[in-house]
């Protein structure tokens, strides 16, 4: 039986494109996933402690920006288990791709904020995200980061709201420099207006953090609209950062 479940709902490892089996949480076949798992080690210190990465804050009245990453990704190597699962998160995200990230995130945010999954009141928590631009949205048909910032706030019981918005063009932040892509982020990003965020602690979520110029701009956007604190969290850190 559960050869033919794993014919008919065949899914192609992340990474290798190897089939996995029915069933299975992870997008990785079982070789990949060791791969996964040794990538987010490395990320992380001697001592255990979670991969934070502090980046110039956009308000120079403001102290640095500090982000919490689960991995490191290189996008010129894609024989990483980092660069699988980011592109297929972009290009061709399942249920189980999304479930897996949101995992991976919230074990993130549970680590950094011990309290976050019971322990604390949730009435002044919310789950956001750095919006994806509308060409890409309308290029893929999803946009990742809502898809999974819904996955991570459903696990945690908390509210996910789309906080920020953006306009209808913008440039691909990877192709710019990392004062263009704080202007491209600024300009593209804005808050939206329907919801009020005054006095609100925000877990702000995003896939890859490079220079930090849209992480940045949405936080920004976010205190300046009166929330009282802005987590940080993103999938992967790109190497240059390290």
């Amino acid at each position: 039986m559960r050869r033919l479940l794993d014919m008919v709902f065949c899914e192609r490892c992340a990474l290798c494109g190897e089939p996995v089996e029915y069933g299975r949480a992870s997008p990785f076949c079982r070789i990949c996933q060791v791969k996964w798992e040794s990538e987010k080690f490395q990320l992380r210190s001697f001592d255990g402690e979670l991969a934070a990465f502090d980046f110039p804050s956009v308000d120079s009245g403001r102290p640095p920006m500090r982000v919490i990453c689960t991995v490191a990704y290189d996008p010129t190597n894609h024989d990483t288990a980092a660069s699988g699962l980011i592109f297929k998160l972009k290009h061709n995200a399942t249920r189980r791709v999304i479930d897996f990230t949101a995992d991976e995130l919230v074990s993130l945010l549970v680590s950094a904020l011990p309290d976050i999954r019971d322990g604390q009141d949730k009435s002044e928590l919310i789950v956001t995200y750095v919006p994806r631009r509308r060409e890409s949205i309308g290029q893929y048909g999803y946009d990742h980061m809502k898809l999974c910032a819904q996955a991570v706030a459903k696990r945690i019981k908390l509210r996910c709201i789309e906080l920020l918005k953006r306009r209808g063009s913008s440039s691909e932040q990877k192709q710019l420099g990392r004062r263009d892509r704080i202007e491209n982020a600024t300009t593209s990003i804005y808050i939206n207006k329907n919801y009020n965020c005054n006095g609100k602690t925000i877990i702000l979520l995003d896939d890859i953090v490079t220079t930090g110029a849209s992480l940045n701009a949405c936080t920004e956007l976010l205190y300046g609209s009166g929330a009282r604190l802005v987590i940080t969290a993103a999938l992967a850190v790109t190497r240059r950062k390290l």
